[in-house]
């Protein structure tokens, strides 16, 4: 797999690693690089808007393997609490609406009973 910029921009975004400041001069110089139309280190990432940052500490594949898991793991568990949250809520609404309908129908049956 060729490592392009995008890789690395993807790997910190994901936080598979962490990256390193640039310095002014270094920062400035990729600035300069890129508006001349100079493709630069490839492992130089933008993070922000104007912020770069220099990936030395690539994973190997079993600790990446290892760390995409158990962010997966993370995030279903996420996704799995929403569900929940929202489930919870529908149940709560339709409870609400049941109630609505039944408590006026059950006055009306008393009032013609008397």
């Amino acid at each position: 797999m060729k490592k392009t910029r995008e890789y690395y921009e993807a790997l910190l975004d994901f936080g598979f690693v962490k990256g390193e400041n640039l310095t002014k001069s270094e920062e400035e110089q990729h600035r300069a690089n890129m508006r001349n139309g100079i493709e630069g280190d490839a492992n130089i990432a933008e993070v922000g808007a104007g912020v770069y940052r220099r990936v030395n500490d690539e994973p190997d594949m079993e600790a990446f393997i290892k760390w995409y898991m158990l962010k997966s793991l993370y995030f279903s568990r996420a996704i799995r609490s929403c569900l929940v949250f929202f489930v919870v809520i529908a149940v709560i609404g339709i409870a609400i609406g049941l109630l609505a309908y039944i408590v006026p129908t059950m006055l009306e049956w008393s009032r013609f009973s008397l």
